[in-house]
């Protein structure tokens, strides 16, 4: 799937620190047939999705 790379997403709190953890995902925009989509991708855990509104949210959450 042809995909160009636009940039990484970070967060960390506290807790992360703590622990020495700062999560990153990358953050792709695929080609996927006449469509473009954001898509994500964890290097850690190779959990990969939509980079939508919901997965922004729970990001956020995590740093709260």
């Amino acid at each position: 799937m042809p995909y160009t790379l636009e940039g990484t997403v970070r967060a960390f709190n506290q807790e992360l620190l703590e622990k020495d953890l700062i999560e990153e995902q990358l953050i792709f925009y695929t080609l996927e047939g006449k469509q473009g989509m954001w898509r994500f991708f964890d290097a850690r855990t190779y959990r990969s999705g939509p980079f939508d509104l919901e997965y922004l949210i729970a990001l956020m959450e995590q740093l709260i």
